[in-house]
């Protein structure tokens, strides 16, 4: 059998240039909580799309992610200026994405992680 001690990776930090200085750089814990599923560790799809994001969007509007996973594309978002709903279906995994988005973002960002079965 394989422990999560033995498969558990470190935080990974990704750097964003479009973001504000004092947001540019992100860091996302990996969930290694039983029962967390796929959206456990960040996906580089997910890095992709929060990248081209960053890039091509700026300021206001609402946006809902379905399937957020760690929640790295909400961040972005919310850092850009959106009012974002996190969402997934897996309790456990929603656990480590409120942590991730409250860790990386401030009071002035406006955001909800939220289950949801779509």
């Amino acid at each position: 059998p394989v422990f999560r001690e033995e498969i558990s990776m470190p935080s990974k930090t990704f750097y964003f240039p479009e973001l504000p200085d004092n947001y540019n750089t992100l860091t996302v814990d990996q969930c290694f909580e039983l029962g967390a599923g796929t959206g456990s560790s960040q996906w580089n799809a997910g890095v992709q799309l929060a990248l081209y994001i960053a890039k091509h969007y700026s300021g206001g509007g609402k946006a809902l992610e379905l399937g957020c996973g760690l929640g790295l594309v909400s961040i972005v978002m919310s850092i850009l200026g959106f009012e974002v709903a996190a969402t997934d279906s897996n309790s456990v995994l929603l656990d480590c994405t409120f942590k991730n988005l409250e860790n990386n973002l401030g009071p002035q960002h406006t955001w909800r992680v939220l289950s949801l079965e779509w």
